[in-house]
């Protein structure tokens, strides 16, 4: 399989800020307030582009395997259950059905 590294590497990068940005902007105090919901959406990003890092892997080297199986062991932050009613929204919340 080939990867565009740089891109996942920044993807990564892009990621973790807008998390870092969503927990700085509801410090008060060196205290953070915030709902799972506000940090949802950066923690799924980042654990999708820790999905497409894991499945990568490089033939013949055994220290460069295929993880893909084990993504399913990375916990979400709200349960997947609860995520499955709300199947029908877009990345803002809108109904998309």
């Amino acid at each position: 399989m080939k990867v565009n590294f740089n891109n996942l590497r920044r993807q990564a990068m892009n990621a973790y800020t807008r998390l870092i940005e969503t927990l700085k902007e509801n410090m008060d105090a060196r205290v953070i307030r915030v709902t799972p919901e506000e940090i949802e959406r950066p923690l799924d990003d980042l654990r999708l582009i820790l999905a497409g890092i894991a499945c990568c892997y490089e033939d013949g080297n055994s220290l460069f395997s295929d993880l893909g199986e084990e993504c399913d062991k990375m916990p979400f932050l709200i349960n997947e259950a609860g995520r499955q009613k709300d199947e029908h929204k877009d990345r803002m919340g809108r109904r998309n059905d």
